[in-house]
Parts: C-alpha cells; structure tokens; sequence
C-alpha cells in the first residue's frame, strides 16, 4: 500500500477577511500546481495596531502547532504599511517581535486593497499613497468590488498569471510566493 506523503505546513496569518480569502485563493494555486503544502489559515485574528497583529499571529500561530502536532515549515504574517512603517515605538516593537520569532512580514504597500488594484493589468506598478486611495483606485477597475471579497470572487476575477507579474515587481509578493514554492517565472 502506498503511503501518502504529509503536506508541508505553511502558517499564514493576516489582518483579516480581505487577506484570509486570498490566503485561500493562494492554497487553491498550490493545488493547482501540485504543490504538497497546506496553508495553516487562524481562523480569527484580532487587533490593530502592528504590535498586537504580531503578538496575535503567534498565539495563533502556536495554537495551530499545538492542535495539529506538527510545526510550519514557514509562518508569515501580510500586513499594511500604512501603520506598520509609521515609525510608532509599538511598530519598531512589531518588527523586532516578529523577527525574534521568525514570522516574516509580508508587507501590503499600502494596504491589501492595493495588492487587488496592482493584480490588474496596466496596475502593476501603481502604488497609492494611501489606503483610502487604494480602495479608490480600486473601485475605478474593478466597479462592484465589495470588501471582503471572498476566494471565488478572487478566482473569477484573477489568474495566477495576474500575480505573477505582480511577483515580477513586487518584491513582498515574490518572497510570498517563494515561501509557498509557487513560481515567478
């Protein structure tokens, strides 16, 4: 009898609906490219500021490791800049928290919906000042955008093409897709 090899677990905490379809939509891209890896999603994150994201995400984090028996090959964490590089002592403590613990930041430039703005075509390189103009722009592309959209709505509007050339100028989504094993290329 053949024995089935056990998926590498990938912990992936986020701010919060917007992200944890993502995080979805991203496992089923590693399904689709036969990728062996499970991504360990919370199922509730709370907080807000930096410092409170970081310390939630490895609580969570370690209620994962401990539920399941098993450790994270990787742990990262997608969070905004526009409070995460504000330069506040609780985001400089965030930073280093989180790289004491080895949770690595994925940063979202400056806020996810401008992850979602810079999937579409001609948007890769448009990085909005700020959240509300990111949701802005956003809106411009993509009219009946609703937050939080969920995976389907991810899957139905964008490839895995559309994130790769993001990956191609986005240095916090490539290190994304290198933690999970997905190609740039």
């Amino acid at each position: 009898m053949a024995t089935r090899r056990q998926r590498d677990r990938i912990f992936v905490a986020f701010e919060g609906g917007s992200e944890n379809a993502f995080a979805a939509w991203l496992q089923e891209l590693c399904n689709e490219q036969h990728l062996n890896v499970h991504l360990d999603r919370p199922r509730r994150m709370s907080g807000g500021d930096p410092l409170a994201l970081v310390e939630c995400a490895l609580k969570a984090r370690q209620r994962s490791k401990q539920g399941a028996g098993l450790g994270h090959r990787q742990s990262c964490l997608l969070i905004d800049t526009d409070r995460l590089d504000d330069g506040s002592p609780r985001s400089c403590e965030a930073i280093d928290l989180a790289a004491r613990e080895k949770l690595v930041l994925i940063r979202q430039r400056p806020c996810f919906e401008a992850i979602l703005l810079r999937m579409h075509p001609g948007h890769e390189r448009a990085v909005p000042a700020t959240s509300h103009a990111a949701l802005f722009e956003l809106k411009r592309v993509w009219p009946d955008y609703q937050k939080p959209p969920t995976r389907y709505q991810l899957a139905g509007r964008f490839t895995f093409a559309h994130l790769r050339h993001l990956a191609a100028v986005e240095p916090e989504i490539a290190r994304l897709l290198a933690i999970l094993g997905l190609p740039t290329e």
